[in-house]
C-alpha cells in the first residue's frame, strides 16, 4: 500500500467518523489533531481534513506522555525525560542533603524519581542503546549522588 492510498483510506475514514459525530451531535475539535506520517521515506503525504479544516502535519506528537516522532527513534521522548528528572533530582537536593536514613532516601527515589522514567518503558525501551545511555547516566548520577550522602552521613557522625 502506498501512502496515497493510505492517506485516501485515512481520509475516507474522517469523513465517516464526521458523519457519524454529526448524526449522535458529538463535537469534536479539529484544532486538537495532528497528523504524523511514520515512515522513513522523505515523501509527503497529502493533506488531511476534518470539519473542513485542515489537520496539521508534524514530525512527531505528544500521546499519553509519549512523545512519538515520524522515525519512532525514541531521541525526543528520553531527552524530555532526562530534563523532567534533572529538575526533580535538583528540587529533592535539599531533602536528600538531610539526615534521613539511606531506606527513606530510597523510597523517595522510588516514589518521585523511577515513575518517571520506567513510564511506558515497555513501548520505548527497544530503543537504540545509545539513547538508553541518557536514562541509564541519570541513573548514575542519582544513585551515586544517593551513594555519597549515605557514605558522608556515616563517617562524619563519628
Amino acid at each position: 500500500m502506498t501512502q496515497c492510498q493510505s492517506s485516501t483510506f485515512l481520509q475516507n475514514h474522517l469523513n465517516l467518523i464526521e458523519n457519524w459525530a454529526t448524526k449522535w451531535r458529538i463535537k469534536i475539535n479539529p484544532e486538537k489533531s495532528v497528523h504524523v506520517n511514520f515512515t522513513l521515506k522523505k515523501t509527503e503525504c497529502p493533506p488531511l481534513y476534518f470539519q473542513k479544516s485542515l489537520i496539521p502535519n508534524s514530525t512527531e506528537v505528544k500521546y499519553l506522555g509519549i512523545t512519538l516522532d515520524k522515525r519512532l527513534t525514541w531521541g525526543s521522548h528520553l531527552k524530555s525525560k532526562r530534563k523532567k528528572l534533572n529538575s526533580r533530582l535538583h528540587l529533592l537536593r535539599p531533602i536528600l542533603k538531610s539526615k534521613l536514613s539511606p531506606h527513606t532516601k530510597n523510597i523517595i527515589y522510588k516514589s518521585l524519581l523511577k515513575p518517571v522514567w520506567a513510564y511506558a518503558i515497555q513501548i520505548w525501551g527497544c530503543a537504540k542503546p545509545l539513547q538508553i545511555r541518557t536514562i541509564q547516566a541519570f541513573q548514575s548520577i542519582a544513585f551515586r549522588y544517593l551513594c555519597t550522602l549515605v557514605y558522608i552521613q556515616r563517617y562524619t557522625a563519628q
